[in-house]
């Protein structure tokens, strides 16, 4: 197991460390590079991948209680650190959404009739004459 971190983001790994804020190793929890190459497998996306590690974290985090006190005095709050991460992960799944992309069929002639012509393509259950005649139904008016 590795955990490797380059600022130079030239990696989907290092970019999901850097979105998700788990840029040091010396951190109370982290992951392996192992675990962010199956986020990036089960997520599809970098930020997506992010916000699934930072609900990770979150939880990881929220599991050792809420305050703790080492042996010179300083305290850790560690549910403030998940409610951190699970703010940032409802910020990143947000980003996410964004890059999807709307498609609106038909605007193109072109695209319109290459889409007629594909011998593959599923028959349309409806179209613009379905309601003159009722062949489109198998009803007639006989």
């Amino acid at each position: 197991m590795t955990w490797s971190y380059d600022t130079a983001l030239a990696t989907s790994k290092d970019q999901v460390r850097f979105y998700a804020s788990d840029t040091e190793s010396s951190a109370a929890i982290t992951v392996t590079d192992e675990e962010i190459a199956g986020l990036l497998t089960l997520a599809g996306g970098v930020r997506s991948a992010a916000a699934m590690l930072c609900d990770h974290l979150a939880l990881r985090y929220s599991q050792r209680g809420q305050q703790l006190t080492d042996d010179i005095g300083q305290s850790v709050n560690y549910g403030d650190i998940a409610k951190q991460f699970t703010e940032r992960g409802r910020l990143l799944r947000s980003q996410a959404s964004f890059a999807a992309v709307p498609f609106a069929g038909g605007i193109s002639v072109a695209t319109k009739q290459a889409q007629q012509q594909n011998t593959d393509r599923v028959p349309p259950a409806f179209s613009v004459d379905t309601h003159e005649s009722g062949a489109a139904s198998g009803l007639s008016d006989e």
